[in-house]
């Protein structure tokens, strides 16, 4: 393995394509119902589909602390027992099957050897109480189908993102608490691991297969430049990006089989989502999206659409949006649509961790979050 490395590919760009977009429109009564909610605890921290009917999501209380583990499997939920020593909220997870599903807990941080980039994403409860108990390593763990297993411990770092294509070929990308320390990439061949120091800060990352992972950060030397770096099986190399990449910061990535596609948020205070196909790269504004929140996770659906459920906070942020979340939906043909979150889920608020995990080939995604105080996972199914 090798860290990230300039690629000497040919810059590719491209025109922003048009974009366009419908009024937002009010889903509650018929594309939003609880598949699950939990008795005990606070929210769900993360949530990750692993087939058709099949997915996991973690819970912790108000705190940060007592996390649990929740399978959906033969048509419900169940609870799984984690090993005794995780006693941290669940942030990261990748899976490749539901015998291979991985998860990295939050670590903690101190203000006195902290970064700025190693803080946790802010805006949900718990996050900055789990954050700052001291000692308290960052972990990784494993379910194969039968139990999870503590793949390893990090202590002074935060985990930053996981690509698992297999049981025998891991990737985890860490953050040191010393501001002074470098970022890592650690890969796990099914026997040990192995630490390579980068300049990259990856903040999200997809695989399509061992040889086919894509990563999306900053580099922390380089007054945060953003960056995209591909693994092609044998070395990771950095992607030539149009000049329209210059002023923003890349949060999030996902793809299908045909595209890449990783949302940023702009300094002009407008969310933007970055696409590679055949021709190249290409940047598109997203109607109505400013400032983009760090811990938005952009999706595909079984459409081929791009997704991103968000809640934005800038100036320029249209009135029917403001303190609102939504989906940002892209339609292939290039048109904008947007679904307000319901404020309400069969009667109980509803307040979503904003990631999302696509049920594939059903058109149902589920959202992690609290439902009336409690953890929870509701469905949705968008019918437009």
């Amino acid at each position: 393995m090798t860290a990230f490395t300039a690629a000497t590919a040919a810059v590719l760009t491209a025109a922003p394509a048009q974009a366009s977009t419908t009024p937002v429109t009010d889903t509650a009564t018929r594309a939003w119902r609880t598949s699950f909610r939990a008795s005990t605890g606070s929210t769900s921290t993360a949530t990750v589909a692993t087939g058709k009917s099949t997915a996991w999501t973690f819970t912790s209380d108000s705190n940060g602390s007592k996390p649990r583990a929740y399978h959906l499997t033969g048509g419900k939920w169940r609870a799984s027992a984690l090993p005794r020593a995780v006693d941290e909220l669940v942030l990261k997870t990748s899976a490749s099957s539901d015998r291979n599903v991985w998860a990295g807990t939050l670590g903690s941080f101190t203000s006195s050897s902290a970064g700025v980039s190693a803080a946790p994403p802010a805006g949900h409860p718990g996050l900055g109480a789990a954050a700052s108990r001291k000692g308290v390593p960052a972990r990784v763990l494993r379910w194969d189908g039968r139990k999870w297993t503590i793949m390893k411990s990090f202590p002074n770092t935060m985990v930053t993102a996981i690509a698992a294509p297999s049981a025998r070929d891991a990737w985890v990308f860490t953050v040191p608490t010393d501001a002074d320390a470098m970022p890592a990439i650690w890969h796990f061949d099914g026997r040990t691991w192995k630490r390579t120091a980068t300049r990259v800060q990856v903040s999200d990352v997809v695989f399509r297969s061992s040889r086919d992972i894509w990563a999306a950060g900053f580099d922390n030397t380089r007054d945060g430049t953003s960056v995209v770096a591909h693994f092609d099986g044998r070395a990771w190399k950095r992607e030539r990006l149009p000049r329209s990449a210059a002023d923003v910061f890349f949060f999030g990535i996902t793809a299908d089989r045909d595209r890449v596609w990783v949302s940023a948020d702009g300094m002009n205070d407008k969310g933007y989502a970055f696409f590679k196909d055949r021709r190249g790269w290409h940047r598109e504004l997203i109607p109505g999206a400013g400032h983009l929140s760090p811990a938005a996770r952009p999706f595909v659906t079984d459409r081929g659409e791009f997704a991103i459920m968000t809640m934005p906070i800038g100036e320029n942020t249209p009135a029917p949006y403001r303190e609102r979340n939504l989906v940002f939906h892209r339609k292939s043909a290039g048109k904008w649509h947007v679904d307000l979150v319901p404020e309400k889920v069969d009667g109980r608020l509803f307040d979503p961790w904003e990631g999302a995990a696509p049920l594939r080939g059903t058109g149902t995604i589920l959202i992690g979050g609290s439902l009336g105080s409690r953890p929870a996972v509701v469905a949705y199914r968008p019918n437009h």
